[in-house]
């Protein structure tokens, strides 16, 4: 029989309590009247175990519902959630609590599903999975027609119950799971990681919509100056119009294509951008400039600021998708901050909201090649980190058979000369007969590159992309031995694997007798461990530095992380401590994983987003 309690009044929350606080773990849930933590409001909270479930209706409980927040608080209760960010954030923005000590099993099924298309992770989806439990969620639109304080029908009330009912064992279920693939410390590090994906998520991070309008309106001038060429080009094989401009539209391969053969003389397959980037052709040259130009309109134009600008905060508010990639990288959307262009132009219009307050920026330097290092024991790698070598003028000297020292420009005594940031000034030929192609090399092999791809990239022949892969194995033979063995073991076990962390990537659905497939999975598997390990070094570095804000009481937040890259914004006068907190943890997440290799976090304390 149901044990279900609702609770709309103090007494009800004090006796409540009375059971809620002995518990180890206890499982949480809400229901809201929205899906945003900065505009709705918390209607009703659902805490319980699968022996009696506890339903607040949080507007007539009024002031009293705070009793129950020594139990959101304690650091002793596990609170089981499914999709904990979402409930975080709301219990964040409603009653300022950064709820600790929180295991999602949404994460949970997602680990051990990465991979699997189309796998079903909602609530409904892992109780018939794991516990065989078909549930009813008929009941669940209803909450978004109600506003705060509307009275709730016995079926709402039993409905929100039963999110919770189950939830303890549910994720029992999906611990020992992961346990037995040995994913328990992954599983535990991506738990707390919702506590910080949440936080970002609220925080947000200010843009200046004067800023990023006026650059919307270079944008446009920039776009009108490529199609002014595109036309010149166009009107030698189209008709014109009355005012003597091209009849095509250059959105249209149909229309398009034939007529880019017409002025090549090239028979081009298609007007795909990977495919025009292979020609050397002016025309091509132009196409390519306009569509990058019309691109930084449509995507970073006005409506960017119009829509992603919240009316409340004067904020961004991007969603982060905590494991959006199957090699566990986050993802963001709605807007996607981690597509803005590196350039400074626009990043510099991303800063610090109020005056007396800073951004600290800091990334990790080579964070994939320095995986790499400590993955294969490479010892030339790891003689070139280990003194703080440039890895790629390093690995032409070697590849080369070329003097390292003669990569760089000398004054006239001899001496390297470095820039303002103190790196060795690499001379410009040096660079790119030799430098830029053991650098595609090594950033490629970790994607699986072959020497087809390296041809095309560094405009060689297909024999000479055979023979400076050759040549690169040929220098540091154990990075060639790992790939070789991670690829095997991946082809064999049929799922990539991190082995720092234990992350997996299961190939699913495959047709193993698909060359073609078989060699993109190949790719991938080369690709996981440096991926994989390198999303839980950056979330390990964040889950640190949330504790460390929260420990000493700054007045900071994180307001955004890009794959290696960390912003946190801070009251001018804790900033150096700060930026020095977060190269800290950022260096010693990395060591963590990876102790044969030490790393370099780089900070940098300004007004606005740099890096």
């Amino acid at each position: 029989m149901k044990n279900i309690v609702l609770v709309k009044d103090a007494d009800g929350v004090s006796s409540s309590l009375h059971y809620l606080s002995g518990k180890k773990v206890l499982a949480v849930d809400t229901e809201t009247t929205g899906l945003s933590p900065i505009s709705n409001k918390i209607t009703l909270l659902q805490i319980g175990d699968k022996n009696r479930q506890y339903v607040y209706d949080v507007a007539r409980c009024g002031d009293s519902i705070s009793g129950v927040f020594s139990v959101l608080l304690s650091q002793d209760i596990v609170k089981i959630l499914h999709n904990a960010k979402f409930d975080y954030t709301f219990i964040l923005t409603n009653w300022g609590i950064s709820m600790p000590n929180i295991r999602c099993s949404l994460v949970g099924s997602q680990l051990l599903t990465k991979g699997i298309i189309n796998a079903d992770n909602s609530l409904k989806g892992c109780l018939d999975k794991y516990m065989g439990i078909k549930m009813d969620k008929t009941q669940q639109k209803t909450f978004g027609k109600m506003k705060f304080g509307d009275e709730f029908k016995e079926a709402q009330i039993d409905y929100a119950a039963a999110d919770t009912e189950y939830l303890i064992d549910m994720e029992s279920k999906i611990f020992n799971l992961l346990k037995e693939r040995g994913m328990e410390a992954l599983y535990k590090l991506e738990c707390e990681t919702s506590r910080v994906t949440g936080d970002m998520e609220v925080n947000g991070i200010f843009l200046s919509k004067e800023m990023w309008d006026a650059l919307a309106e270079q944008s446009k001038a920039g776009a009108f100056a490529a199609k002014d060429k595109l036309d010149e080009h166009f009107r030698k094989v189209c008709d014109l119009d009355l005012f003597r401009m091209p009849k095509i539209n250059y959105a249209s391969p149909q229309q398009l294509l034939p007529k880019l053969i017409e002025l090549t003389g090239i028979p081009i397959e298609s007007t795909g951008e990977e495919v025009l980037k292979e020609l050397d052709h002016p025309v091509i040259e132009d196409l390519l400039m306009f569509r990058e130009e019309m691109k930084k309109i449509t995507t970073y134009g006005t409506e960017f600021s119009r829509t992603n600008i919240n009316p409340v905060t004067g904020r961004v508010h991007s969603t982060f998708k905590q494991l959006g990639a199957d090699t566990g990288r986050m993802a963001s959307k709605e807007p996607n901050l981690q597509n803005i262009p590196a350039g400074a132009k626009y990043r510099e219009c991303f800063r610090a909201q109020l005056p007396g307050y800073k951004l600290v920026c800091a990334d990790f330097s080579g964070q994939e090649l320095r995986l790499l290092a400590h993955i294969s024991r490479e010892p030339a790698f790891i003689h070139a980190l280990s003194n703080n070598m440039d890895l790629h003028s390093y690995s032409a000297s070697l590849i080369f058979g070329i003097d390292y020292e003669s990569f760089f420009e000398k004054d006239e005594n001899g001496n390297t000369i470095v820039d303002s940031a103190g790196d060795p000034v690499i001379k410009k030929e040096m660079k790119k007969k030799y430098r830029n192609p053991a650098k595609s090399i090594t950033f490629g092999l970790i994607y699986g590159m072959g020497p087809g791809k390296l041809a095309r990239d560094l405009g060689i022949q297909l024999a000479e992309a055979k023979d400076l892969i050759s040549k690169y194995f040929t220098a540091f033979p154990k990075i060639k031995e790992t790939l070789d063995r991670i690829t095997e073991k991946a082809m064999k076990d049929k799922y990539a694997y991190s082995p720092l962390d234990g992350r997996r990537r299961i190939f699913s659905g495959v047709d193993w007798d698909h060359k073609g497939k078989v060699a993109h999975l190949q790719n991938a598997a080369k690709n996981q461990p440096f991926q994989g390990a390198g999303a839980s070094v950056t979330k390990l570095a964040l889950c640190w530095m949330k504790h460390s804000i929260d420990l000493n009481g700054w007045d900071a937040k994180i307001v955004l992380v890009v794959h290696d890259e960390i912003l946190v914004e801070v009251v001018e006068e804790q900033a150096e401590i700060v930026k020095q907190e977060l190269e800290k943890n950022m260096i010693e997440a990395f060591n963590h994983y990876a102790d044969s290799v030490p790393m370099v976090a780089k900070g940098e304390i300004a007004d606005y987003w740099v890096h």
